[in-house]
């Protein structure tokens, strides 16, 4: 909305700045390789770019939702590290749409 600010309505307009390209921005990527490491250092292009840039690529959100579906709500620990006394689900089980909880723990830091 920034770039057209002059042709929208006051309610739409946006509270950001015109956005300013540098003179010298060309959009393209200069990669240094080492030949003598082909191919492990060879340029490639991303294997889904072309079906990327012509949209024909499907994401996830392309996707409509199948009858039942359910989905995930994952959250994290308020405390970095602690001791976990007790988990109090009644308010999780009781929400609207909740089929089930599950506790997921996982440990960044091993202690071989």
């Amino acid at each position: 909305m920034s770039l057209s600010q002059s042709k929208c309505k006051p309610e739409a307009k946006s509270g950001g700045d015109i956005l300013v390209r540098p003179d010298r921005s060309s959009g393209e990527h200069d990669f240094q390789t080492d030949p003598s490491k082909y191919p492990l250092t060879m340029p490639t292009p991303k294997f889904d770019s072309r079906k990327q840039t012509a949209g024909e690529a499907q994401f996830i959100g392309d996707i409509p939702a199948m009858k039942g579906q359910l989905h995930a709500v994952f959250f994290k620990a308020t405390v970095g590290s602690g001791e976990v006394k007790s988990i109090d689900t009644s308010k999780a089980e009781a929400a609207p749409g909740v089929v089930k909880w599950v506790l997921f723990w996982y440990f960044s830091n091993f202690a071989h």
